[in-house]
């Protein structure tokens, strides 16, 4: 019998929590699907994860790209396995008040933190209802729940992003993280 290894999946896992969350998996055996656009900084976190002794595969992909990630996911799914655990991690910011907010960075932000999201989710939720476990690790922020001045396109979108992993909690498949700005 083929022993499974857990797999997560990770969006943004260059720098900041994103890495961290990256180490952290690796340092409990669990074996790592990297998603970034850049593949420099892919490539240090990846080989940092397989000195730990785990499998890490990276994939260069520019989620601001939303038409190509379902089949992104697709892909990943086909060639790595199915994911375990996403941990959905991508986020921007365009700072301008409302009144100088133009539609396109507004649109860009929300493409970004919110419609990347329900992405990930939607594609890799389909296998893990499909084998009937997995987790979802959403990081929104903290301004989910307070506004910060010049920051409303990330402020609100983070609120929805909040949301959006809790409908699959039916499933028992959610947890929310909402840190400070990093």
């Amino acid at each position: 019998m083929v022993e499974h290894r857990t797999r997560v999946m990770i969006t943004a896992p260059s720098s900041g929590i994103g890495r961290e969350t990256t180490l952290i998996f690796a340092s409990s055996n669990i074996d790592a699907v990297l998603i970034s656009r850049s593949a420099d900084k892919l490539a240090t976190v990846a080989d940092t994860a397989t000195i730990i002794r785990v499998k890490a595969k990276n994939y260069v992909v520019n989620l601001v790209n939303v038409s190509w990630v379902k089949e992104k996911m697709r892909q990943i799914v086909f060639d790595f396995g199915n994911i375990d655990i996403l941990a959905s991690n991508t986020g921007m910011v365009y700072t301008a008040t409302l009144s100088q907010k133009p539609l396109s960075g507004w649109q860009q932000v929300i493409d970004l933190n919110l419609t990347r999201a329900f992405g990930c989710i939607q594609r890799i939720l389909l296998s893990m209802r499909q084998k009937n476990r997995g987790k979802i690790v959403n990081v929104a922020s903290i301004h989910s729940q307070q506004a910060l001045a010049n920051w409303a396109a990330y402020s609100v979108n983070f609120s929805d992003a909040a949301l959006l992993p809790k409908q699959a909690v039916v499933d028992k498949l959610t947890l929310m993280l909402s840190p400070g700005v990093v």
